[in-house]
């Protein structure tokens, strides 16, 4: 698996620490089972501003959200796992904990080679 480092900016953003860990969680998770059969995993975060919101994307190499799935990642309960593997949690509760920090987390892309999600959260006003 390869990691990318990330800039050398801080950025200070509206959450909660614990519930922003949750977040990078479940994403880094769901980005590690998707690429689970590939020979080739890499798992990139980028991070940056625009205006007065951080952007973090985190892009795999897995095998991609298929088109009549993307309607429902975020839906409780929806899983594209295999019975056991996953409750169909994870996205629902972190597009939950974005939303409750003022932010939104959303699907930017999705292909046979990879998945993109968008995390915004919005600066701290003392940033």
């Amino acid at each position: 698996m390869t990691l990318r480092h990330c800039a050398d900016d801080s950025f200070d953003v509206l959450a909660e620490p614990v519930r922003l860990e949750q977040v990078f969680v479940n994403l880094l998770t769901n980005s590690m089972d998707a690429m689970a059969d590939r020979s080739r995993r890499a798992i990139a975060v980028a991070i940056g501003r625009r205006e007065r919101l951080v952007e973090i994307r985190v892009t795999d190499s897995g095998t991609g959200i298929g088109a009549g799935e993307r309607d429902r990642i975020f839906d409780p309960f929806f899983t594209t796992k295999s019975p056991g593997a996953g409750l169909g949690l994870g996205l629902s509760i972190s597009f939950n904990i974005a939303r409750d920090f003022g932010g939104r987390l959303v699907l930017e892309g999705s292909s046979p080679q990879g998945s993109t999600f968008l995390l915004e959260l919005r600066e701290s006003p003392g940033a």
